[in-house]
């Protein structure tokens, strides 16, 4: 009896020790079958929010207003969409040829570049007298990416009514995809009429919403590669002789001076009308740094060449270069929240570019010179009734504030098709709070189990020790008295 009840000791002893196991880190935990949709969004900041709302935090002083010609200005981070320098950002202006920007964008998402555009005569003659063109005739035929071209370097009006038609059936109909886009990306005062800019009391925006539609359009590589170029040449159509085009915003390329030539300017889009004056938004990198730049209703550098929109443009630019910089999300740094380990246990999994997790934009976070990247504040919001598409599931978004501002954010998706051997499964993906720590967790319940392993083979070795003393010590003094009477 005393052997069968040691026996089962033993046993339950070495079960417990071999089927201990960790708690599961959060790239192996699941806890769901529904994923999420794999859709890069962008972040809208609030445009009346623009205080710090925090006295522990310092933000850099930009250009006295007084100083700038232009009447309305805005400088906006490209990546996390935090506005560093505002003056009059949300009122109303007419924008003139700047409207070209939501245009090509729109058409560069919704065309091939190899798509061919036949042009009517209401496109090309239904224009106001000094309107900006190419000469354009009835019938010619241009394909999307000579179309993106002539909108962006020369200002061509008559094109931006052909592709309209191309892409919507008629002017007011890509007036209202024009309006839809930009409600979507959380325009607050604005209302497009056309696709070219001409003048109409109701076609106007402000410098927030051009700046907000220039940020979603420089992060478009149709649209990059084609408002960077400083010339291009088209070759001959079936109306047309061949015909070079050169970009008129003068700190690209010297298309009327060459004073304002900028060699972070990336591209950008000029404007003016008569009632709208001089508009400009302008594109620039530094450092991994990208910034867009709107002034509007400003002086042309043919009025004033010592002051006016470039020189406004110009200010702002170095103002945001100068006293902001740019750290990097997968640097272990740049976190300062232990509940959300992404970005500090995982970076190594995120760096790579097949790696089964993957974060949306370019993984980075702006703040001011003097202060420290571990000062952001990290927060996770994590995915709930998750739908899959193209292989890719939404863990989760994560945002990065400095004095109640928006700094930086990104979506977490695992892609299991990038590695051969899943840590997660395509039905398994959704994290849950109790997961959150799991970076530490894993640490310690490795150390839990080394323990709990220790002591268990003590255990062990202590019952085998006490039922080999038991054992044999029985044997010992049953089997005594019978050798003695043997030896009589």
């Amino acid at each position: 009896m005393k052997r069968k009840t040691l026996r089962t000791i033993v046993a339950l002893l070495l079960t417990a020790f071999v089927s201990v196991q960790p708690v599961t880190c959060p790239i192996q935990a699941a806890t769901q079958k529904d994923t999420i949709k794999a859709k890069t969004t962008q972040s809208t900041p609030n445009p009346f929010d623009i205080s710090d709302g925090s006295s522990d935090v310092t933000w850099p002083s930009g250009p006295k207003e007084k100083n700038l010609t232009s009447d309305s200005a805005i400088l906006m981070d490209a990546d996390s969409g935090l506005i560093l320098y505002n003056k009059n950002m949300t009122k109303k202006h007419y924008p003139a040829s700047i409207t070209k920007i939501l245009t090509t964008l729109l058409v560069a998402e919704n065309c091939k570049l190899d798509e061919t555009v036949t042009f009517t005569k209401s496109e090309v003659t239904n224009l106001e007298y000094g309107a900006s063109n190419i000469e354009t005739q009835v019938g010619e035929k241009l394909n999307i990416e000579q179309c993106l071209y002539g909108i962006m370097l020369a200002s061509a009006n008559e094109v931006c009514n052909g592709v309209a038609d191309y892409v919507a059936g008629s002017i007011p109909a890509f007036a209202d995809l024009m309006n839809k886009r930009a409600n979507s990306l959380g325009c607050v005062n604005t209302h497009f009429s056309n696709p070219n800019g001409l003048h109409s009391d109701d076609h106007y925006t402000c410098a927030y919403d051009m700046a907000l539609i220039g940020r979603a359009a420089i992060q478009n590589p149709v649209f990059k590669k084609v408002a960077g170029t400083k010339s291009t040449y088209l070759n001959a159509t079936n109306k047309h002789k061949a015909r070079t085009l050169t970009n008129h915003h003068n700190m690209l390329y010297p298309y009327s001076t060459s004073n304002f030539l900028y060699d972070d300017c990336i591209g950008g889009k000029t404007g003016y009308t008569s009632v709208a004056q001089s508009t400009l938004v302008t594109f620039a990198q530094r450092d991994g740094m990208t910034l867009v730049c709107v002034v509007m209703k400003g002086t042309s550098s043919k009025t004033n060449l010592k002051h006016n929109i470039y020189t406004d443009t110009i200010s702002l630019l170095e103002y945001g270069f100068n006293n902001y910089q740019v750290h990097e999300l997968s640097n272990p740094s740049t976190t300062s929240s232990e509940e959300t380990p992404f970005f500090t246990q995982f970076d190594s999994i995120l760096d790579y570019e097949n790696a089964p997790l993957q974060t949306s934009g370019n993984g980075k976070i702006i703040l001011p010179n003097s202060a420290k990247s571990s000062s952001a504040v990290q927060k996770v919001v994590f995915s709930k009734n998750n739908k899959e598409e193209n292989g890719k599931h939404k863990i989760g978004d994560v945002t990065y504030t400095y004095g109640n501002k928006t700094v930086g954010d990104t979506t977490i998706y695992f892609e299991p098709d990038s590695i051969d051997n899943q840590l997660l499964t395509s039905d398994d993906v959704t994290y849950t709070k109790k997961t959150n720590i799991a970076g530490k967790t894993a640490t310690r319940n490795h150390l839990i189990r080394t323990i709990f392993i220790i002591i268990c083979a003590i255990l062990v070795i202590g019952f085998l020790g006490f039922y080999i003393f038991v054992v044999w010590g029985g044997r010992k003094k049953i089997d005594t008295p019978y050798q003695r009477r043997r030896r009589r």
